[in-house]
């Protein structure tokens, strides 16, 4: 007991420097993608091409290696999803085949490491909460088919779009039957959920993240089913954006968690590019983009902000593995 205490004070001394340190010296900001092109599968919406550059270790294949929650060395689908879209990102930059064949690497891996459901499981992500209900995360869902689509569109194998189709199939399956949607109203709203939980907590920059698997899919090939998936969490996703604006922040989840300033920024540059994707809908992502944008230059709201998410995580009770 003593030592989980002792556990529990180390993990909120941890937090707390974590929330100062972030109010100093924020991480690589990821703006609308310098590549990105409205319409066409080609740069990513998101500037990523920092991924390229994984600062942590390695396993004997080349691949990045995270932390579990016991501190043991494993490879994550979201991060080799995210340095392969960087790499993509500086090969359309710079035209250097050193990018691209790393991309090819980590979108080969992915093919391969796919389950028999179209998912790749993020159960061992200590950041995942303890209830959640499936494996499977919208937002790697989501990002997997981007990638998989981009290698598509230059290599013409339909290996990449084929595992990008099952990778958005299962998105698409009801939380209740072992995918990460929620369908509310009789089906007519679509949240895509990066954290399938007891308590459903939508977050934001997940759910958009989801949407553009969608969007570049239907771009490619315009299946009726995937059209009116689209349709329907493009709507829902507007309605429920109002509800993300604290009035002088944005929240990180619909639970009310406050985004950090990393989070925010990445809000606005996911708005924008929503604004891009869908001109029809350009007036509503513009204002929330401005308002948000203005949001971020008051210092007072800043500070706000800062002080809001590091009381809320000194709150959270730490999730300890004391086994």
């Amino acid at each position: 007991m003593m030592n989980q205490r002792l556990g529990e004070y180390s993990e909120l001394l941890r937090r707390g420097f974590k929330m100062f340190y972030e109010m100093r010296y924020e991480p690589v900001s990821q703006s609308l993608g310098k590549q990105y092109r409205p319409h066409e599968v080609h740069g990513y919406y998101i500037d990523l091409s920092h991924k390229a550059f994984w600062k942590g270790e390695y396993d004997s294949d080349g691949l990045p290696l995270d932390r579990d929650g016991r501190g043991a060395g494993v490879v994550m689908p979201t991060t080799v999803i995210q340095k392969g879209l960087g790499h993509w990102e500086q090969w359309l930059a710079h035209g250097d085949i050193y990018h691209l064949k790393q991309a090819q690497i980590l979108v080969d891996w992915l093919v391969a490491q796919q389950d028999a459901q179209g998912g790749w499981s993020s159960s061992f992500d200590w950041r995942i909460p303890q209830d959640r209900l499936v494996p499977y995360s919208a937002s790697t869902q989501g990002e997997a088919a981007s990638f998989l689509l981009r290698v598509f569109v230059r290599s013409g194998k339909n290996v990449y779009q084929d595992s990008a189709q099952r990778a958005l199939d299962l998105m698409l399956v009801a939380v209740e039957d072992g995918g990460t949607a929620r369908y509310w109203g009789d089906g007519e709203q679509l949240f895509l959920d990066e954290f399938p939980q007891n308590l459903m907590s939508i977050v934001l920059n997940g759910w958009i993240f989801a949407l553009y698997g969608l969007v570049d899919f239907v771009q490619l090939d315009p299946i009726p089913s995937y059209v009116n998936a689209l349709e329907r969490t493009l709507l829902t996703l507007i309605a429920q954006l109002e509800r993300y604006d604290l009035g002088f922040w944005s929240q990180y989840d619909s639970r009310g968690t406050i985004a950090s300033p990393f989070y925010h920024d990445l809000h606005i540059a996911q708005i924008e590019a929503l604004a891009l994707t869908f001109p029809e809908h350009a007036l509503t992502f513009n204002q929330i983009h401005g308002t948000w944008s203005e949001y971020r230059k008051n210092p007072f709201n800043y500070a706000r902000a800062v002080g809001t998410k590091t009381l809320q995580e000194l709150q959270r009770r730490p999730r300890i593995v004391t086994h």
